[in-house]
């Protein structure tokens, strides 16, 4: 027996199955990077005008992936305090015949909150006297 094509038929399986697992990786990054970038952008879009905070993470969510946005993902604007907070919540299967299923998780923004500030055009009310 050829001393290299042995080597082709043992390892060729190998590596096939550590490229295969190193693209599932990839694309579970992939995936988690952009549920941070759409968290992060629908909070600062939400901190100017609260209205599109939800429209936003539904755009780029779906213009990342492809998929719809999914349930359980919220923008809230909280007037009391001045924070905004989003989050995504979801996960991916992968099937890999022969390693079995893999579950992963992706989220992103479930304790990141973001100090919104309203400014207005314009001078500045005064109610007390004497005002400046």
């Amino acid at each position: 027996m050829d001393g290299g094509s042995t080597s082709d038929v043992v390892f060729m399986p190998f590596l096939l199955l550590l490229m295969l697992f190193g693209l599932m990786l990839a694309l579970v990054g992939f995936w988690r990077v952009g549920a941070s970038f759409a968290t992060q952008l629908s909070m600062q879009t939400a901190s100017v005008s609260p209205d599109q905070g939800t429209n936003t993470l539904a755009y780029l969510w779906s213009a990342w992936t492809g998929m719809p946005l999914p349930a359980g993902s919220t923008v809230n604007v909280d007037n009391q305090s001045n924070t905004v907070s989003s989050s995504i919540n979801t996960g991916s299967s992968f099937d890999l015949s022969t390693m079995g299923a893999w579950h992963f998780s992706v989220a992103s923004g479930t304790s990141m909150h973001i100090r919104s500030e309203m400014f207005y055009p314009g001078q500045p009310s005064c109610t007390a006297a004497p005002c400046p």
